[in-house]
């Protein structure tokens, strides 16, 4: 993943959003995941239109433990609400959010 052309070739959606705001918190057998409203502002790959969940494995679990599934700042690993990024995701059809790719090159701060 840490080649685009492999990254946007894996990924169902590319776009630019911003962060409205965190709005859920899945427990799952592989860890914490947490959920935030994006609002899509344009399309690389794909056609998203106004306001999509955004999926990320990782996040605080059940004792308030930050958990993060790969290197990262704890102050910067968590999505940041009012900040816009890039985003590469894969659409879960069963939980009908759009999953952030589990690698640093799927997200990147725009502004």
């Amino acid at each position: 993943m840490s080649d685009s052309k492999v990254l946007m070739g894996a990924a169902h959606n590319v776009f630019a959003g911003r962060v409205i705001e965190q709005s859920g918190n899945k427990e799952t057998e592989i860890g914490p995941r947490t959920q935030y409203q994006v609002e899509v502002i344009d399309n690389l790959k794909g056609e998203l239109k106004g306001t999509v969940v955004l999926d990320m494995l990782g996040g605080y679990d059940k004792d308030a433990r930050l958990i993060m599934i790969e290197e990262n700042d704890p102050k910067t690993f968590l999505l940041q609400v009012g900040t816009t990024y890039l985003f590469a995701t894969r659409y879960n059809e069963q939980e009908k959010w759009y999953t952030l790719i589990a690698h640093p090159n799927a997200r990147k701060i725009i502004s």
